[in-house]
């Protein structure tokens, strides 16, 4: 199929507004770590201890399926750690993943973590069960544990069967200072479907730690989005962690269950380092029908606003990347009301915006239908800091979720 590409021209007049100050946002770099855990096997240099397993062409459509560290055995302990050279904390870490927690047939029967370790060591001696599999572990630098038990959140020694306030997340700090405790709140109502017998709407967890301008370590910064509502709630801002970081760290996840059942499940790893911008774009991507047949088509929209009153150009080319399965629908149908040169991709896979398109506080759009031959949830998403103009970048992640039956 060969290009396509027509001018699209603003039809609306702009509002004048206010002028407002640019904001400075956290954002990510080129990823350190990638992995979605969504295939039938593991990426290279990621190793599974217990009953943890993959759930893509077994109980889910291949390459659409989830790491599932927890479901039916109990009394367990499930890690799965990256065994790569390792990577650098020194400018910071931005870590997403995502998370959904169910089925569970007692509600305070343990839980799971995400750790950093320190990649001249291991995790030997990590133990389970309140310990979430990270307290103790030799090489352990920082612990966050969504703690359904509560002894993971107790100001005592980590790991130890002292009951607290269960349904707990926790931040806990390395080895040699017995992973003193740093922060710990109740998690949201909604954060797990306990009750649900099918999987919900999952979780994005969002980590960030930023260095300290003085002193050592980090301040860390947790929020959850809920991919569903797409609103975000801030669990923990800016948590002093005052331990300076090992050169080099590895990552892992664990999950541990007393004697009931539940199933929590992680995909879509991504850790990069963080870097600091200057915010101009907001860019706003979504269906208006989430959910089509096959073969059918559903109306997708790139909305762009600039953050004040000026207006914006693109300075670099944006490429909108689809997911794989999901094309661009024939015959085209590209409309919308923004100012910009539009290029189909290759096997119209990607939509292309040329350097240039202009926008303004009053939101302009890009609409263009897309469609499918195989069923199954396709995300789309457009990383922080991937568009630019001279003066900045695009303010945070944005995703939106088609359904294909």
């Amino acid at each position: 199929m060969l290009d396509f590409k027509m001018k699209i021209n603003m039809i609306h007049r702009f509002l004048i507004l206010l002028a407002c100050a640019f904001s400075i946002g956290i954002l990510n770099a080129q990823p350190l770590i990638t992995t979605g855990f969504n295939k039938n096997s593991t990426d290279p240099g990621w190793i599974a201890a217990g009953p943890a397993h993959l759930t893509s062409q077994v109980i889910d459509p291949i390459d659409n399926g989830w790491l599932r560290l927890s479901d039916t055995t109990p009394n367990s302990l499930s890690s799965v750690l990256n065994h790569t050279g390792g990577i650098s904390p020194k400018d910071g870490l931005s870590i997403r993943f995502d998370l959904a927690s169910w089925k569970w047939e007692i509600s305070n029967q343990f839980g799971m973590s995400f750790f950093l370790y320190d990649a001249k060591l291991d995790m030997t001696g990590a133990i389970g069960k309140e310990g979430l599999g990270y307290c103790k572990g030799v090489g352990a630098y920082l612990g966050l544990g969504f703690d359904a038990y509560g002894s993971f959140s107790s100001a005592t020694n980590c790991g130890e069967p002292v009951t607290n306030q269960p349904f707990g997340v926790a931040i806990r700090g390395p080895h040699n200072v017995a992973n003193a405790l740093l922060a710990k709140t109740i998690f949201p109502a909604d954060f797990q479907s306990r009750a649900s017998q099918q999987r919900p709407y999952p979780k994005e967890v969002q980590l960030d730690l930023i260095p300290k301008k003085n002193g050592v370590g980090y301040a860390v910064t947790l929020k959850l989005k809920d991919s569903f509502s797409n609103e975000i709630k801030t669990i923990f801002e800016k948590i002093d962690f005052p331990y300076a970081a090992p050169p080099l760290l590895r990552v892992g996840f664990a999950a541990t269950l007393g004697n009931a059942k539940a199933t929590q499940e992680i995909k879509n790893l991504t850790i990069s380092k963080l870097v600091t911008a200057n915010i101009s774009i907001k860019v706003t991507p979504s269906f208006q029908n989430a959910t089509i047949e096959k073969n059918k088509p559903s109306t997708f929209s790139l909305q762009f606003q600039s953050m004040d009153s000026n207006t914006q150009k693109l300075s670099q080319a944006f490429s909108y990347q689809l997911p794989k399965g999901l094309v661009l629908a024939q015959p085209l149908n590209l409309g919308g009301t923004c100012f910009g040169t539009i290029t189909g991709g290759l096997k119209n896979t990607s939509l292309e915006v040329e350097a240039g398109l202009l926008f303004r506080s009053s939101p302009c759009t890009i609409v263009f239908n897309v469609t499918s031959t195989t069923p199954g949830i396709y995300k789309t998403r457009i990383e922080q800091g991937e568009l630019k103009t001279s003066t900045g970048v695009n303010d945070t992640s944005a995703e939106a979720v088609l359904v294909v039956k």
